[in-house]
């Protein structure tokens, strides 16, 4: 236990999946089809072990107690409504930043990139770079989200990251 503040935890622990899924998206997104799929799924599986193995860092398969209720200056989120209110705020400004990407020029990219690869780079869109982006950006989402879930059950489990889950 670091004894860091929830909130500057979560920001962090955002920011280090980010770091991660860069690193991670530089020779993943460089497949596609079911190698990709094969590729996302054996990480999966390395995740899983190295968090199942992390010992005094990360657990081990006992999964780490004690993580303290999430809280924001003076504010401590103690009920599911305080959880509920915090995760639909969340979800609205993540709304609002999606929408506002959609609607640039990086988003009509990203829709051309969903719309057909090869004719996205005919026209000049640099599609590998726009996809590292953008995965990067859906697993700081989901790193937010899984700071969230942590200081909100106070408990986390090697079993979130199991193939199982993953499947």
């Amino acid at each position: 236990n670091l004894a860091v503040q929830p909130f500057l935890a979560v920001i962090l622990g955002v920011l280090f999946v980010a770091l991660v899924a860069f690193l991670v998206a530089l020779p993943l997104l460089r497949l596609s089809g079911y190698s990709l799929a094969l590729g996302t799924l054996g990480l999966g599986v390395i995740v899983y072990t190295l968090i199942n193995g992390g010992g005094a860092i990360t657990g081990g398969s006992n999964g780490m107690t004690g993580i303290p209720k999430f809280s924001l200056g003076g504010f401590t989120f103690t009920t599911f409504t305080h959880h509920f209110y915090l995760i639909w705020l969340t979800l609205f400004i993540v709304y609002i930043l999606a929408k506002n990407l959609m609607l640039s020029r990086e988003g009509r990219a990203l829709t051309a990139i969903h719309s057909d690869e090869s004719v996205a780079a005919a026209f000049g869109i640099p599609v590998y770079r726009y996809k590292v982006k953008i995965f990067v950006a859906g697993c700081a989402l989901s790193g937010l989200a899984g700071g969230y879930l942590a200081h909100y059950m106070q408990f986390v489990s090697p079993q979130i990251v199991s193939l199982e889950a993953s499947i």
